[in-house]
């Protein structure tokens, strides 16, 4: 079943120190934002939070874009969108180090679309393996190996791992969340059953990587909350529902350095000269922050 992998988003300004929210490249002035679901964030690289670039082509959607009200939502498919390493030093005119913030590029306007409302995103994917590890009193991780999954995006690998977050605390909401150390999942056989079966469930944020812990990559989607993924999709699936993953993957033109693999990218390195153990301290100052404007926009 190889069904077309949509997102749907909110937009506000990105928050980008003193760069603008707007640049120019090759003739082409881009518009930068921050896409975001209702209540949460949408896209989580490693411990950046992308920032979406979209061409102004002064087209019908570019222009309902920039005259859009606080709850209108647009979408469009993942394969509309290119990785853009380390594309913007937000950092630059305020501090000596450097913090970069990674972009995603729509390749093509006419692809966005005036939404509803908030679209999960379904995947289906068979296990290969499963462990917990880093088993802590009440809190784990529990990581399921599966086969090559392409969500479609431009210079992301396709995904291999799935990492479920068993702790008190998680980096995926931004409010009112219920962390999955609460659900159905937590020390249950739905996860430690499921070598070689074939499993469906929707998506909300896209979290790539782990902000905290090296060993996990991009080819690593993670979940930590109700905020992640809709807990009551999670179903065992039939053979037939399931198609093989092709042998070529959309991460065959590297975004930055031909030499370097993103699926094992360093998340410590994207912020330069600042200490690791601050990196959690600032996503969670960005996230109050976000959560700051939603709610203002909602009133």
């Amino acid at each position: 079943m190889n069904t077309e992998k949509i997102v749907s988003f909110r937009l506000i300004k990105p928050l980008l120190g003193k760069q603008p929210d707007f640049l120019y490249q090759e003739n082409q002035k881009y518009l930068l934002f921050q896409p975001l679901r209702e209540k949460s964030i949408l896209f989580l690289v490693g411990s950046q939070l992308p920032v979406l670039i979209v061409p102004d082509d002064n087209s019908s959607i570019i222009r309902q874009i920039k005259n859009r009200k606080n709850d209108d939502f647009f979408s469009t498919p993942l394969s509309n969108l290119k990785f853009k390493l380390d594309f913007i030093n937000i950092a630059e005119g305020i501090s000596e180090n450097s913090w970069y913030r990674d972009g995603l590029l729509v390749k093509e306007t006419n692809k966005i679309k005036k939404a509803e409302g908030e679209i999960d995103t379904p995947v289906t994917f068979k296990i290969i393996s499963q462990q917990k590890m880093d088993i802590r009193k009440t809190n784990y991780v529990h990581l399921l190996k599966i086969e090559p999954l392409n969500l479609g995006i431009k210079g992301m690998p396709p995904i291999t791992q799935l990492l479920f977050d068993f702790h008190d605390s998680c980096s995926g909401g931004i409010s009112e969340s219920t962390v999955l150390l609460k659900s159905k999942f937590y020390n249950n056989n739905i996860l430690t059953e499921t070598t070689g079966k074939i499993f469906t469930m929707k998506i909300k944020s896209q979290i790539f990587g782990s902000w905290n812990d090296k060993r996990f990559g991009y080819n690593t989607l993670s979940f930590g909350s109700n905020w992640d993924f809709d807990w009551d999709s999670w179903q065992e699936v039939d053979e037939s529902e399931y198609s093989k993953p092709d042998k070529e993957g959309v991460f065959s033109e590297p975004t930055k350095n031909d030499n370097k693999s993103n699926d094992n990218h360093s998340f410590s390195k994207k912020i330069k000269g600042f200490q690791n153990t601050k990196i959690g301290m600032i996503i969670g100052v960005i996230l109050v922050l976000i959560a700051l404007i939603l709610r203002k926009k909602k009133k």
